[in-house]
């Protein structure tokens, strides 16, 4: 049944009203828990006044957006729904129907997804009408005008993308500014493995996952299905080998069509010849001998005929379950490739088979071969890992394969190598992208893979930059240790991963230099909607480990040892007030950068515990720079270089009012060009209601980075993000008829 416009906005004005209930419902009971809490600390929160500039933030961040200076928004609100192009129905039905449900998810209305001809007002619009071939196959164009939002792709994957970032966006704020976004990746692959052999993992947390990568514009799910501690797929072939705890058919196939509807493509990963003891604990006969007699429960036999066989068999019962165009084999850690002398059997095998000048290690290359036969007959590819390819065998492994490369040293092909012999290969990039549980020289950093890393760096930093035959990234979580963390655990230890390299996978440029400053954008960007997993909130400021600390009557005083943006103060006894200070000599209540710290208790004493949190920041780049003003009360008493001297004591005037131009500025010279971070200006009474701060790296062409209103004296501590050598400060009117005048000039950033 169809409803009309007319029904369906009565139907969400109604769920508006409950919506107002219930809300009212959980203030009452807010308020009767406020009442009956026992605050154990206490806590002094320090105020801090952040201008966004109505941008908006996404992980990744866009190769490209616009904003419209119209002074028009759009609004997002309950009657707004979703229209498909009605041409490309049959594309764009399921896509804007997970985009309506994520959207009612996410804001808790009733949307509607359904075909039209164009948006309709306040409507957001999908459609395939985009004839862009400069963003390819998954990249899209949003649109955002007053009335409505258009997003196009060339294909439905582009379109689906583009309302992961709207969804983003709106996760934000439902006001949004007019602007034109272009956005395509730069790496055809962006994937995530998780190790279900080792670590059985809830279906529930596979399909949270699916939604988080969805959200981060991931494409690839890799599930590690088998390895010598279990194997964890039904298998009709050889019910036997199946460990207890598994996934169904069944199972199997609802993630395959959940990951589906979210643009992820499931890749299974059955590994063989090796990482088999899930095999030949039923199958003892199939361990491969050495030449002392001894088995080796992880390997299987490659002499032995009964060996193909079955993975002939296990192929093709598996093979054609997952709809992806890769099949992954693992044939990795085999035999280490100068231990094959100890098994003569498979020398005598791959002479008999390839030649009387083939050796041992051709037994391996031939099996790889056989299984890719296999994979190819069913219009796949195979993916292995590259550590077993080296310079030795007389037979070549099929260049056809995917290599996934993550380990090279002196006997292993690196990736270069990989591409020159006419391979195409991923990187997995143990040092960087390896979380592996209970193991610490395998763990994974969300601030080295966001400041150092990109997909182009192979392990031991083999540099591949612009090169086609890499794919992309995958991040690995490997189980060894499964029982070191919970899945509880691992939603937050990964949490920040995934949003790192979701950010270099997608090849644009950083929104923010620094990971500091990313922590805050994840922060905002937060979860997919319908994600039922541990909630995850970055804490931006860490607990400070200050040098020293001197008790003075009614306070403390401490020095952190560096400048920092403090967050708040925790004491054991009733904060009165906070002091800052850069020297330890001038002190301010204000919520300035500072070094040291004073903390004035009731009842506190040099034994008191005392924790300050913040943010450490670099140096003030405008200290004792070069400055430039637009014009001077008094150049002997109140010269521009106070600006920057470092003392609140002292301070910059510039003529009064009635003398003006209309417009007093400074520039301060920060002697090289700097990403910079955050600008403080310490005004004195005598401010703008409005001024503006500009970067330049020539002094001559400026860009406007942020505009202050409603100003006024004291300290304004601005976050910002820009670049540039020059610094401008410029007031656009006079709140005093003094003209203006400030005490500090401070600006923080790094190149």
């Amino acid at each position: 049944m169809i409803l009309s416009c007319d029904k369906i906005n009565a139907i969400k004005y109604a769920q508006v009203v409950v919506d107002m209930k219930r809300l009212i419902a959980s203030m009452m009971l807010f308020v009767v828990s406020l009442s009956i809490f026992v605050p154990i600390r206490y806590v002094f929160k320090l105020d801090e006044r952040v201008d966004m500039e109505s941008k908006c933030y996404s992980i990744p961040n866009v190769q490209y957006i616009g904003y419209i200076e119209s002074g028009l928004k759009y609004k997002f609100t309950p009657f707004c729904d979703v229209v498909f192009d009605k041409k490309y129905e049959k594309q764009l039905r399921e896509k804007a129907k997970v985009f309506a449900e994520d959207l009612e998810l996410l804001c808790g209305y009733y949307i509607q997804a359904a075909p039209g001809t164009h948006p309709g007002k306040g409507n957001i619009f999908l459609t395939l009408d985009c004839d862009r071939d400069d963003i390819g196959e998954e990249g899209y164009v949003i649109e955002v005008r007053k009335n409505y939002i258009k997003i196009c792709g060339n294909s439905e994957k582009g379109v689906f993308w583009g309302t992961r970032t709207l969804l983003q966006w709106l996760n934000q704020g439902y006001i949004l500014k007019e602007m034109t976004v272009v956005d395509y990746p730069e790496y055809r692959e962006r994937s995530s493995m998780i190790d279900v052999a080792r670590k059985y993992f809830s279906v529930e947390y596979i399909m949270n996952h699916i939604r988080e990568l969805s959200y981060l514009k991931y494409n690839y799910l890799y599930l590690h299905l088998t390895d010598n501690e279990a194997f964890r797929i039904e298998c009709e072939s050889y019910p036997e080998i199946v460990s207890d705890k598994h996934y169904t058919k069944k199972e199997i196939k609802e993630i395959i069509e959940f990951a589906k509807r979210y643009n992820i493509t499931v890749i299974p990963e059955i590994e063989m010849p090796g990482h088999m003891a899930s095999v030949t604990k039923v199958y003892p006969e199939w361990q491969l001998e050495d030449k002392n007699g001894n088995y080796n429960h992880t390997r299987i036999d490659l002499t032995n005929p009964e060996v193909y066989e079955f993975v002939e068999n296990l192929l093709n019962e598996f093979v054609p379950m997952f709809e992806g165009e890769y099949f992954h084999i693992g044939a990795d850690e085999y035999i280490p490739i100068d231990e094959y002398s100890n098994y003569p059997k498979l020398e005598a095998y791959a002479k008999e088979k390839y030649g009387s000048k083939a050796k041992a290690i051709d037994a391996y290359y031939g099996f790889i071969n056989f299984a890719n036969g296999i994979v190819k007959k069913h219009g796949k590819t195979t993916r292995i890992w590259n550590d077993g390819l080296g310079p030795y065998g007389t037979i070549k492994v099929d260049t056809d394969i995917v290599l996934d490369v993550w380990l090279t040293n002196s006997k292993t092909y690196s990736a270069s190598n990989l591409i020159k012999m006419g391979y195409t290969v991923g990187n997995s990039n143990t040092s960087k992208l390896y979380y592996v549980l209970g193991v610490d020289w395998a763990s994974a950093k969300p601030d080295d893979i966001y400041e150092n890393f990109d997909p182009y760096i192979f392990v031991n930093y083999e540099m591949l930059k612009d090169e086609p035959k890499n794919v992309g990234a995958k991040i690995q979580l490997w189980c060894d240790k499964p029982d070191s963390e919970t899945e509880e655990e691992l939603y937050t230890s990964l949490y920040a991963i995934y949003r790192a390299l979701a950010q270099k996978n997608w090849g644009s440029e950083r929104i923010v230099e620094y990971y500091g400053q990313f922590k805050k954008i994840m922060n905002m960007v937060g979860h997919a909607p319908g994600y039922t997993g541990v909630k995850t909130q970055i804490d931006i400021y860490k607990k400070i480990e200050y040098i020293s600390r001197n008790y003075n009557k009614g306070y403390v005083e401490i020095d952190l040892g560096q400048i920092y943006k403090i967050d708040r103060v925790e004491a054991g006894a009733k904060i009165r007030r906070v002091e800052f200070s850069l020297n330890a000599t001038n002190w301010s209540e204000q919520n300035e950068p500072a070094r040291f710290v004073r903390i004035f208790a009731d009842n506190i004493t040099e034994h008191s515990d005392i924790n300050v949190f913040g943010e450490l920041l670099p140096d003030n780049l405008a200290f004792n720079k070069k400055v430039t003003v637009s014009s001077a009360y008094d150049e002997e008493i109140w010269p521009a270089s106070h600006i920057v001297d470092g003392l609140r004591s002292t301070r910059w005037a510039s003529v009064d009012t009635a003398r003006s131009n209309g417009m007093e500025w400074v520039i301060v010279d920060l002697e090289d060009s700097y990403n910079i971070d955050a600008v403080c200006v310490y005004w004195e009474t005598a401010c703008p209601n409005t001024y503006i701060i500009e970067l330049s790296d020539d002094g001559e062409v400026w860009t406007k980075i942020t505009e202050r209103k409603d100003t006024k004296a004291g300290l304004d501590y601005i976050t910002v993000n820009g670049r540039g050598r020059y610094a401008r400060i410029t007031s656009l009117d006079f709140a005093t008829p003094y003209g203006i005048s400030i005490f500090e000039l401070k600006v923080f950033g790094t190149n």
